[in-house]
């Protein structure tokens, strides 16, 4: 599996079907995501009122970040009841405003 394009199909799916809750996002509502990769890298991308984008910014100001492996990604993609336990074990990591995050996590 190819840990890029499956990303990139996520965000083409996300940015179609939840159009609607995207489009209400404010300023202070965008999330950065850095999704780490079997290589080791990170592979940002940016979720705000435009949508889904992958983000290549190193100077970043966005207060919301969720940290989060590519394998955990896919996982809580097969099945969101895990997303509690990942949060507990720091599988995922969340700076900011954990309480809008995980509402804006729950809409799309």
């Amino acid at each position: 599996m190819n840990e890029i394009y499956e990303i990139h199909k996520l965000i083409e799916t996300i940015n179609r079907d939840h159009k609607h809750h995207i489009s209400s996002l404010s300023k202070d509502d965008e999330v950065l995501f850095k999704i780490k990769l079997q290589n080791g890298k990170d592979f940002k991308v940016k979720l705000s009122r435009d949508g889904l984008h992958v983000f290549e910014d190193e100077d970043c100001n966005i207060k919301n970040v969720v940290e989060i492996s590519s394998k955990d990604l896919f996982k809580l993609l097969n099945n969101r009841s895990y997303i509690l336990r990942y949060i507990t074990t720091g599988r995922i990591r969340i700076k900011g405003n954990i309480k809008k995050v995980l509402e804006i996590l729950r809409n799309i």
